[in-house]
């Protein structure tokens, strides 16, 4: 889980839940700062867990007062900015993301509506 509205204004705070069928583990995971890319404090941004041939990601996409796309890796819990990508698909907050799995290493994120000037459904193809 990544960001949101605190109340200490808006967090880049990382967490990693576990569940079992009696507990609930949560982990923060530290922001090592410096030259690391990591994402900015967000909220009413949308994500998604994706499967990739290299393993497992979150894709955070949107929110206020960040109209930008992060990939993180989660198991070796590195981020990375996704750039050049359409105005339409990260000027968005209060969206929905789903993914559609084509295949085992081919995934459709659908983005759908939010607080934007943008009537469409944007449709972005990740390996």
């Amino acid at each position: 889980m990544f960001g949101g509205a605190t109340d200490n204004g808006w967090s880049n705070k990382l967490y990693m839940i576990s569940f079992t069928k009696t507990s609930v583990d949560i982990l923060e995971v530290p922001n090592p700062r410096g030259s690391v890319q990591w994402p900015k404090g967000r909220g009413a941004h949308s994500s998604v867990l994706i499967t990739t041939s290299s393993g497992p990601h979150l894709l955070v996409l949107g929110g206020f007062f960040a109209f930008d796309v992060w990939l993180l890796d989660i198991i070796k819990r590195k981020w990375k900015e996704l750039i050049n990508l359409p105005v339409n698909v990260i000027n968005r907050n209060r969206h929905s993301l789903s993914v559609w799995s084509v295949t085992p290493t081919t995934n459709w994120i659908i983005e759908f509506g939010g607080g934007t000037s943008y009537t469409d459904t944007a449709r972005s193809h990740m390996q």
